[in-house]
């Protein structure tokens, strides 16, 4: 730290020659201040453009929506996809079809048995039951598959599954709500059964899953 001798002496050459000095502080000031200056135009800028995209992103949403306010867009988005969903068939995606696949496969010595049902009447079921079908199949469980003309046991939904006890369910039905949890497909657990036979011929109560038609609002 300087002594006090020493800025003294400072202080007697900067007022031995005061202009000099503030030509140098007005100098430096002049430095920081251009600096300062064009640093907050940069910011200032890159701030305008921004404000000028946002403007130019809502412009085009009023215009490709007539002026829609966000509600009535998505009132209008989901009106298509009730249109489309009454004309499309179900299927399922390969992202579900990986998901209830880990969830239902029948681990050693586990004997898995499964009714599959559809309504004969429905357009889309028998190809959504196909899916179900094959994934069930490629992990080894036991499937009787039968079509019906009225399924009582509907779910308006479009996919129930069936259990004698469904506070209890059997563990194929637990296994298939699960999955179908995981891969985010809406279906009802309902009770009911089929009787089928197991690989010893005994007659015994089967889960089920019933796919009908899906009633769309």
């Amino acid at each position: 730290m300087p002594s006090w001798k020493e800025i003294l002496e400072q202080f007697a050459l900067i007022s031995a020659a005061p202009i000099p000095f503030s030509l140098v502080t007005i100098a430096i000031v002049g430095i920081v201040w251009v600096v300062v200056n064009w640093s907050y135009n940069a910011v200032l800028s890159s701030k305008n453009s921004q404000i000028e995209l946002l403007e130019r992103q809502v412009a085009d949403y009023k215009d490709k929506l007539s002026g829609a306010t966000p509600n009535e867009a998505k009132a209008r988005i989901d009106s298509l996809e009730t249109r489309l969903s009454r004309i499309e068939p179900r299927r399922l995606f390969v992202e579900q079809r990986n998901i209830i696949t880990s969830y239902v496969t029948v681990p050693y010595g586990v004997n898995y048995m499964i009714a599959v049902q559809s309504e004969m009447a429905c357009g889309d079921c028998r190809q959504y039951l196909d899916d179900f079908q094959d994934i069930l199949y490629n992990a080894h469980w036991n499937i009787e598959r039968i079509s019906l003309s009225n399924a009582t046991a509907a779910s308006p939904k479009g996919i129930a599954i069936l259990t004698p006890d469904i506070d209890h369910p059997l563990p194929e039905a637990s296994v298939l709500t699960t999955a179908l949890k995981a891969a985010k497909i809406d279906f009802d657990l309902k009770t009911g059964s089929y009787p089928a036979r197991d690989k010893f011929g005994k007659t015994t109560s089967a889960a089920v899953i019933l796919i009908t038609q899906k009633v769309v609002p």
